[in-house]
């Protein structure tokens, strides 16, 4: 329920009163009162002697070289019926002609009720060759039973008059103001002019099918002062103008004004019309271009292209090419069609009902922003389209950029639909929450999107923007968070944080892994993360990139920093970007049922990061067991390339669990500083030591080339699980070998600390390459036989190189035997 004004109630009233034929109560007008007391004002009046509820008056006479008009004023004269009931009124069965006595050039008459109580009609009223005018500043009503007719024109007025001295016989020479009382035309009662004008000073009440006649026009005014009424004839901003019926064939509308509001009960067609405030429609109403506020409970069609300061639909609204809300609101709990570009300007959009049709939604701001304004966008019905769709909150049209401070959210919990293999963009200058159902089709034919039912491409965005580029800067602390399963053939997903709660699917039109889906995130938050896979949630495709923003107009706001992730799902793919080098991600964390899954015959996995990758920190969990689970479903290698991109500014880690082999891919973006076999290098403390654990259930491999990590590494083959899955802290049968040199050092680094851990029950596969070590540091095998074999030189012999400090100098050469350890895993013991 909406509660606009106290004037609803009333014109809820009258509505259904016109709509019962019943007039309201007033002072009883016996069946054949005519008007009494009349004083000639002006022009020449001759009336007729009145008989059983019958009279003539005739206006004008030979004399007169033209059309005649005259003034009469019903309160206390005594020129015609000084007897009778003062005012003018009109019993049931009494019948008031006047005529025209200039024989033929025509005539004009004004009444005024002057006694201070509405006037009533409730009889016939009749203008031969005469325009009739009732003037009454206390309000008329026109009752059921009542006929007006007349070959020229009627006025019917219940606004104060400021003069009637300049009354020429038109409706244009009657001043008043925009104050007065009511009229009310009731149903079956008729009136017929050539124009037929009902002006009120309050409310204006009237069922359009009284209005009868071939042809001719009605004007309809309420509250609104004429042209003429001179300065100080203020308008009334709380006149009501309420129309019932319909107009009759051959009738049009000339003119229809509110001050006010206006209410709609029937069946009306509008051109230019005035309604200063909210305009409410309950019966069936057609409207032009340009519309102010608008409350529509019945049929409503817009003209094309069709404007409103205020939109709120109740009913049915059928638009023309495009609807715009300008500085004001648009609230549906109905429907609406034919409007494929709905806009509003400064103003929010809530949907609960049907929006058919729709291809691009959105809400934007201009120079008229109002400072912490939400200019939002809330669908808990369905917004359909026959195509593509794009539901954008104040985002793309964000006017000034970072100096408005209005937001815009959007939020969907009810129905989207687009045709199927088309695109769905949802942006938000602030937050995006999309949730409810995302559907193909439309209708009984809808269905829900899934791996058999994709949509082409998911194009979201949550925070500020680059207007050059588009690409999000997140000045604002925008949250996309997608809680309905999607099913696409890609997906460009952005926010200052991202929260991903549904299953999003990367798939062809065969149901196929298909597709590129790129998460980008804003800085790594306090308490929380830039990016949530949540709980049991898939996040599939070709390729999965999560990584940080790249700027053409970098923000300003200093929280531009690389986001963190947490894994509650799993990324499956074939491709698996976290970060890239220009573009890291600081944390990459999962919980127990997170994890990364491979399914091609080229899985590749790249790590760019400046922090850890592993499992969510555990106090007193032993780091064999603080990992990434990642699983390689096809029996080929994951190829792994790690990039510690601020592997000099702090240290960090990554610790990854594979089920199946992996080859080491070497970082050669890297300007590293590594050492290998012989060399020397100043002393250096506390340089940061990264560590670097990698299990798999497989095979180890180096990729062809010089390996580098910048701190500790542990390689473990490990066995496998009754699952094929791999078991940490094991001792497996893979193999761990070498594509090229490997070395670890920091150079200079005396710390000790940043050894190698070969933890595997099989020698190693060196193809004749070495393996450097950082000074004070031991490189370590997972049995004693290995460790032995490995420090008397009967494998190995010449391959591996170790520091020891020689003053200010680390000279690097042959590892010394002791230097050998052993390290057997705790499940291998």
């Amino acid at each position: 329920m909406h509660t606009i004004s106290g004037w609803t109630v009333a014109s809820l009233a009258a509505a259904i009163t016109l709509a019962l034929g019943i007039t309201p109560a007033h002072a009883s007008v016996g069946l054949r009162q005519l008007p009494g007391q009349g004083t000639v004002v002006a022009g020449h009046v001759a009336a007729g002697l009145p008989s059983s509820g019958t009279q003539a008056i005739t206006i004008g006479n030979a004399t007169d070289t033209g059309p005649a008009s005259a003034v009469i004023n019903w309160g206390s004269g005594t020129d015609i019926n000084p007897t009778g009931t003062a005012g003018f009124n009109l019993g049931s069965s009494a019948h008031l002609t006047f005529n025209d006595g200039t024989g033929g050039q025509g005539a004009a008459v004004l009444n005024i009720d002057s006694t201070g109580n509405p006037s009533q009609i409730f009889g016939q009223l009749t203008g031969n060759g005469t325009s009739i005018f009732v003037a009454n500043p206390n309000g008329i009503i026109v009752g059921s039973t009542a006929r007006i007719s007349s070959t020229a024109n009627v006025g019917l007025i219940g606004n104060t008059l400021t003069s009637s001295g300049n009354f020429d016989g038109t409706a244009g020479s009657i001043a008043y103001t925009g104050t007065g009382g009511d009229v009310t035309v009731a149903r079956g009662a008729r009136v017929s002019g050539t124009t037929v004008l009902v002006a009120g000073g309050g409310n204006v009440n009237v069922d359009l099918s009284a209005f009868t006649g071939a042809t001719g026009s009605t004007t309809l005014n309420a509250g609104v002062a004429s042209a003429n009424a001179g300065a100080g004839s203020a308008d009334n901003s709380a006149a009501v103008l309420t129309t019932a019926g319909a107009l009759p064939s051959g009738r049009r509308l000339a003119g229809f004004g509110s001050a006010g509001s206006a209410l709609n009960t029937g069946t009306l067609t509008l051109g230019a019309y005035r309604v200063d405030g909210l305009f409410t429609n309950k019966g069936r109403l057609t409207l032009p271009a340009t519309n102010g506020a608008i409350w529509n409970q019945g049929t409503l069609t817009s003209g094309k292209n069709a404007t409103f300061s205020s939109l709120v639909n109740d009913g049915h609204l059928a638009g023309s090419s495009s609807i715009k809300v300008i500085r004001g609101d648009l609230v549906n709990n109905g429907t609406i069609t034919g409007a494929p570009w709905i806009n509003v300007i400064d103003g929010s959009i809530t949907n609960t009902g049907q929006m058919l049709g729709v291809k691009y939604l959105s809400t934007q701001s201009d120079g008229f922003w109002q400072p912490g304004a939400d200019y939002s966008v809330t669908n808990r019905g369905t917004i359909s389209s026959n195509v593509e769709l794009t539901i954008d909150a104040n985002r793309t049209n964000h006017y000034l950029d970072q100096a408005n401070t209005s937001t815009g959210s959007l939020v969907n919990t009810g129905t989207l639909q687009l045709a199927k293999g088309t695109n769905l963009q949802v942006k938000g200058w602030q937050d995006v929450y999309l949730g409810g159902k995302v559907q193909t089709g439309s209708g009984s034919t809808a269905q829900d999107v899934s791996a058999s039912n994709p949509i082409r491409e998911l194009i979201s965005s949550a925070g500020g923007y680059n207007a050059t580029d588009d690409t999000p800067t997140f000045w604002n602390d925008g949250v996309l968070t997608i809680a309905t399963p999607l099913a696409v053939d890609g997906a460009i997903i952005h926010g200052r944080q991202v929260k991903i709660l549904s299953d999003v699917l990367g798939v062809d039109s065969t149901g196929a892994p298909s597709g590129n889906l790129t998460i980008v995130a804003g800085s790594q938050m306090a308490n929380d993360y830039a990016v949530t896979i949540g709980d049991g949630v898939t996040v599939s495709g070709h390729m999965i990139s999560i990584k940080g923003p790249t700027y053409t107009v970098a923000p300003t706001d200093g929280r531009v920093t690389n986001p963190n992730v947490l894994l509650g799902g799993t990324l499956s793919a074939t491709l698996i970007y976290l970060g890239d080098a220009g573009q890291p991600l600081s944390d990459v964390y999962s919980d127990p049922s997170g994890g990364l899954i491979f399914t091609s015959t080229v899985p590749r996995l790249t790590v760019a990061f400046t922090g850890t990758v592993g499992a969510l920190p555990s106090p007193g969990l032993d780091f064999r067991h603080a990992y990434l689970p990642a699983t390689v479903q096809r029996n080929v290698p994951l190829a792994l390339a790690l990039k510690p991109v601020a592997y000099n500014k702090a240290s960090g880690s990554v610790n990854l669990l594979v089920s199946g082999s992996v080859n080491l891919v070497p970082p050669v973006y890297l300007n590293s500083p590594a050492i290998y076999g012989n060399g020397t290098a100043p002393v250096a403390a506390n340089l940061p030591n990264t560590h670097l654990v990698l299990q798999a259930s497989g095979n180890i491999g180096g990729a062809s080339g010089r390996f580098y990590w910048p701190g500790y590494m542990y390689l473990g083959t490990v066995a496998k699980n009754a699952d094929g899955s791999a078991a940490p802290a094991t001792l497996g049968s893979g193999t761990i070998s070498l594509g090229g040199p490997l070395s670890n050092v920091l150079p200079g680094s005396i710390d000790g600390g940043a050894g190698i851990e070969f933890a595997t029950a099989n020698p190693l596969a060196l193809h004749g390459y070495t393996v450097t070590t950082n000074a004070n540091s031991t490189i370590s095998f997972g049995t004693d036989a290995l460790t032995q074999q490995y420090a008397n030189g009967t494998l190995g012999a010449g391959a591996f190189f170790g520091g020891t400090q020689n003053g200010d100098q680390v000279m690097y050469g042959a590892l010394d035997p002791s230097m050998f350890t052993t390290d057997t895993p705790p499940a291998a013991q």
